[in-house]
């Protein structure tokens, strides 16, 4: 099941990418695009939640107006 989502940090609060499918439904992250639209450099911190325990995949600083893209093709 196609599923979209669009988000906002405040750089305090973790926002969800993707949340967990719906029962006999499975996702797969296609496209991920994070930017930098504050003057200062941020620190991006992607991790991997199963609701037990929580894996740090990638942490990267953006500058202002840099982007992070993953695109799984």
């Amino acid at each position: 099941t196609p599923y979209e989502t669009n988000g906002v940090s405040n750089n305090t609060t973790a926002v969800t990418i993707m949340g967990s499918p719906s029962s006999g439904n499975q996702r797969q992250l296609r496209e991920v695009d994070i930017t930098n639209n504050d003057t200062a450099p941020i620190t991006i911190t992607v991790q991997y939640n199963n609701t037990t325990n929580t894996r740090i995949i990638y942490r990267v600083v953006l500058q202002p107006n840099e982007t992070l893209l993953y695109i799984n093709h």
